[in-house]
């Protein structure tokens, strides 16, 4: 609705507040592509009407008969719906409203009778239409279910009798005449009416908006109130000295002191753990300045039991400005450092144990060439007893290279690993259950295991150590920010441009295991050396650079493919491919390996 409508609206409401008179002449608007149509609207509503028109219309309004008299209506005329709808609008807008409409049904190529007194309702809804048609393709049914059941609207078929055109203008003129004096007359009594009372309408109003208001108050302390109380983390309140006022269940929970022991103590006094006096009065001073504090420390409760806590401690201000109390939130981080620094020695271990496995199996080859020629070179010198005593000393010190290269490979594989049928999916819900309660609060974990993923052959353990290695990955990118990671099992079917891109893949179904996350990315340099042994992103001291080469390690002595896509500020992902176990006889051929 525009605003040129609107302003014809206000227009209309203006002129239309005169009450109307019965001598007004009744506007009508004839709406047909049919040019004979309005002559004959004309003819029978606007000229002197003969003796049996008149005689009719006083019987049935209960008139004298007057042949000589002229009728009361003006009639405008429009071809097509849009041109009706315009006339409409310009009526409005100079407060001479139509009382009534005749519209064709069919008047193409424009809109038809039903669209056209869709769109006459939106600027005039009071307008009293008569549909016309001489078709009976639109049934009252489907017109109603077009329009609705509306009591401004009736259906006339054609061929039409004079004396029911003029009955019909003469009744819903009418009605729309007594409705237009009943809205003005009702208006005036209801303006009577709340003139009288608009000071108790005012004062009730006034009181209803503070009830509502005390009550949305109140609703919202309410919400405010159990959410703290609802909250995992431990939530304290302190005024603006650092007097404890409030703490929530879970407060209670980690430190093992009720809310009655808490509540009086102060933030400034230092808590039972590792740090010095300092550095609490070092907090304090942050905290008086109206800054925001956090720090990971350590505390003990009331059990003794020490734990690892990041805390966050913020200043919280009134209207004017002033620091009058500050919130504390504390959150238990004690098992996740605990099963981070375990999964990094895991890793660690996991790591130097492959790498060294595979430098002891090379280095094997080598002692075997010095063991060969030792024991060649032992009898071309058998007469000369000062050159095999050298050569002696050569074969004793390849045997203590070769007991060293035995204790690397027992280092490396401290139990045979034994490729079996296995299914992926008990596997990996054990690593994410492993990992999951070391991940923050900020990182949305996904676990999608589709349960038509193939068995394979493969070294639990081994598959284990590859899930843990890429999770552990994901959880790194996120660094610290919000974000996604997500792990999925499914089955996979290589296609022509898979297989064309990886050469080795064999043409049957593949257990797939996709790790993503949402991420820093990799640029195409940093991609390239990801597999590298002792290759990382991290600063130094926070990685050993040989998780993916472990990952890759194992991937690749399973005859399975890894592929990674990752884009600078848009995440990681990896996609592990395993060949499907399909008969027993691979079970032997792999142990083999």
């Amino acid at each position: 609705m525009n605003a040129d409508f609107l302003k014809s609206n206000e227009t209309s409401q203006a002129q239309d507040s005169r009450p109307p008179q019965e001598s007004d002449p009744m506007r009508i608007l004839i709406i047909d592509d049919n040019r004979e149509i309005h002559d004959d609207f004309s003819k029978i509503l606007c000229r002197v009407p003969n003796a049996g028109f008149e005689m009719a219309g006083a019987e049935l309004f209960d008139r004298k008969a007057s042949p000589g008299r002229r009728l009361r209506f003006t009639l405008d005329s429009a071809s097509q719906g849009s041109e009706g709808y315009d006339l409409v609008r310009r009526a409005i807008a100079a407060g001479q409203k139509y009382a009534l409409a005749f519209l064709d049904m069919r008047m193409p190529p424009g809109w038809d009778g039903v669209e056209t007194a869709t769109r006459l309702w939106q600027v005039d809804p009071d307008l009293q239409i008569v549909i016309c048609t001489a078709y009976s393709d639109h049934s009252w049914k489907s017109i109603v279910a077009r329009l609705g059941h509306q009591d401004s609207l009736l259906i006339l078929k054609k061929p039409f009798d004079p004396v029911e055109i003029l009955q019909l203008a003469h009744a819903l003129t009418r009605k729309w005449q007594l409705a237009r004096l009943n809205t003005l007359r009702v208006a005036g009594l209801e303006t009577s009416v709340a003139e009288r009372t608009v000071e108790l309408h005012a004062a009730n109003q006034k009181l209803r908006d503070e009830i509502a208001e005390s009550q949305r108050n109140l609703a919202r302390i309410n919400l405010q109130f159990s959410a703290l109380s609802a909250a995992a983390n431990a939530i304290v309140i302190a005024d603006h000295q650092g007097t404890i006022e409030w703490v929530n269940p879970a407060y209670t929970k980690l430190t093992g002191y009720s809310a009655a022991e808490a509540i009086g103590r102060s933030l400034r006094a230092p808590a039972a753990g590792h740090q010095p006096p300092a550095y609490y009065a070092s907090r304090w001073d942050t905290l008086a300045a109206g800054k925001v504090w956090r720090a990971e420390l350590v505390e003990r409760g009331k059990d003794g039991r020490f734990f690892t806590m990041d805390l966050t401690i913020t200043p919280v201000f009134n209207a004017a400005g002033d620091l009058t109390h500050f919130v504390a939130i504390k959150q238990d981080i004690t098992e996740r450092l605990l099963l981070e620094k375990r999964l990094q020695q895991v890793q660690k271990l996991e790591a130097i144990g492959t790498l060294a496995g595979g430098i002891a199996h090379d280095f094997n080859n080598i002692l075997s060439v010095i063991f060969g020629y030792g024991h060649l070179l032992e009898g071309h010198v058998a007469e000369n007893p000062p050159a095999r005593a050298d050569i002696r000393q050569i074969l004793k010190a390849a045997d203590r290279a070769k007991d060293l290269v035995q204790q690397i490979l027992t280092f490396s594989h401290p139990r045979g690993h034994k490729h079996q049928v296995t299914r992926l999916e008990p596997v990996i819900q054990e690593a994410a259950r492993f990992l999951r309660a070391s991940l923050p609060g900020h990182i949305q974990f996904e676990i999608d295991l589709h349960n038509n993923a193939p068995a394979v052959l493969a070294d639990p353990t081994q598959m284990y150590q590859v899930t843990l290695n890429l999770i552990t990955n994901a959880k790194h990118a996120l660094a610290g920010r919000p974000g996604r990671l997500a792990v999925a099992l499914a089955s996979f079917l290589p296609d022509a441009a898979f297989l064309a891109n990886h050469p080795k893949c064999l043409p049957a179904s593949h257990a797939r295991l996709t790790v993503s996350d949402t991420g820093q990315g990799m640029d195409a340099e940093t991609l390239d050396r990801i597999f590298e042994p002792f290759f990382t992103t991290k600063p130094a001291g926070e990685g050993t650079g040989l998780g993916l080469a472990v990952v890759h390690g194992i991937v690749q002595s399973h005859g399975g493919i890894i592929a990674v896509e990752s884009q600078v500020g848009q995440g990681t992902t990896f996609h592990i491919y395993l060949p499907a176990h399909e008969s027993p006889d691979a079970s032997a051929q792999a142990e083999s390996r």
